[in-house]
């Protein structure tokens, strides 16, 4: 890792080093990391989903062990406490296996994290996982007293408590990383501005530097709007969502730029509407119901803003109407993503996979006027991209 002094202005960007101040980041000019690193050695490669395949096709294999990664994320919906961490033995629909999924432990954290250059960009959602992989692989260089390896024995409930420190509720905070950099794990904070077209590409300038071996973004949230009823976008982000591919399409360029073995596609969270609150619950249920004056609303603020070259009526139509920050824009989102992943996985020069982190989730661990995040399952999430690197070895 090189490291490189960061200015940060006109918005938020997430690196190691940048300060926290409670939920908000903090802007620093001319931040340098301190020089402590954190590194974790790859002492093995072994511990991984205990998987056969007699195929002669490497990316039919790998796309059955990303099957099979699917079938443990819907044995963990059906009980998420009980089954989330733990160590199971599935049979896929066609009659492969049993397959051995090892439990959240220090040998599969190792097998799959240990020595590799992991990029994550995106929003929120993202940073979320990045920061609870982050206190993990902190804890175990920092030979914290508690052994990584009883996660796989423990309810998710308990194992949350002593990692995150947020006791037996549900709802816990999302832990901030230290003002350290790890050697080999790196997150980028895009911001919600599309406007700022110079943050918007220094993503990629940072991808570049970072030079990782696995990727994992997204950026669905951002372009979801309540336009003129509590949540306005800006018109950059309705072009963004209408012309989504796009931005599937550069990053899956510069990602086979930079030389990188994998990229995970994460889809957008499911929304629980029924936990909003005040004005997102009611623009919620106005955009629900296509109410005829709200959709008119959102089509006259997007217009009064369009530059001539940008959208045309249809767009701004298409995207009031389907780009809504409930489970409609979600969906609309996450079809497009499983298609455009599914035309490019046998063209790509990486591996390419949706990282489908909706199918463990249920409205329970969300909080109430939140709707969105889901922190008690972040380390659910890890275990599943943990068994995802594992899939492309």
């Amino acid at each position: 890792m090189r490291w490189q002094k960061t200015t940060v202005s006109g918005g938020f960007i997430l690196l190691i080093g940048c300060a926290i101040l409670g939920n908000r980041l903090t802007t620093i000019e001319n931040f340098t990391p301190i020089a402590s690193t954190i590194a974790i050695a790859n002492e093995t490669r072994a511990h991984k989903i205990a998987f056969v395949d007699n195929s002669k096709d490497d990316r039919k294999s790998i796309q059955s062990c990303f099957d099979a990664v699917n079938l443990l994320s819907r044995h963990i919906h059906e009980d998420q406490e009980t089954h989330g961490l733990r160590q199971c033995s599935l049979s896929l629909d066609d009659g492969v296996g049993p397959i051995d999924f090892p439990g959240l432990d220090d040998n599969l954290i190792q097998a799959s994290f240990g020595g590799r250059r992991i990029f994550f960009m995106g929003d929120s959602t993202t940073k979320n996982l990045h920061n609870w992989l982050y206190r993990l692989l902190l804890r175990m260089h920092q030979k914290s007293p508690y052994n990584i390896s009883l996660l796989s024995d423990m309810n998710l409930r308990d194992a949350n408590s002593m990692v995150a420190g947020c006791g037996r509720n549900l709802v816990c905070d999302d832990p901030q990383s230290n003002r350290t950099e790890l050697n080999n794990l790196h997150m980028r904070l895009k911001q919600d501005d599309c406007s700022n077209k110079k943050i918007y590409a220094g993503t990629y300038e940072s991808m570049t530097d970072h030079e990782p071996e696995i990727i994992v973004a997204n950026i669905g949230l951002w372009l979801l709007h309540f336009e003129a009823r509590g949540r306005d976008r800006k018109v950059c982000a309705a072009e963004n969502f209408i012309h989504y591919e796009h931005w599937l399409e550069d990053t899956l360029k510069r990602a086979e730029e930079v030389g990188a073995q994998a990229l995970f596609f994460k889809t957008t969270n499911t929304i629980c509407t029924d936990k909003y609150t005040g004005d997102y619950a009611k623009a919620d249920k106005l955009y629900a119901m296509m109410d005829n004056e709200t959709l008119l609303d959102c089509f006259n603020s997007l217009k009064a803003n369009r530059q001539e070259d940008e959208l045309s009526d249809e767009d701004i139509h298409n995207y009031c109407a389907n780009g809504t920050f409930n489970n409609r824009g979600v969906v609309h989102l996450n079809q497009r993503l499983y298609k455009f992943v599914e035309s490019h996985r046998n063209t790509a020069s990486l591996s390419l996979h949706v990282f489908d982190d909706n199918i463990i989730k249920s409205c329970e661990y969300t909080g109430r006027g939140d709707a969105r995040h889901y922190h008690p399952l972040n380390l659910v999430r890890i275990r599943l991209l943990a068994h995802l690197i594992s899939c492309i070895e």
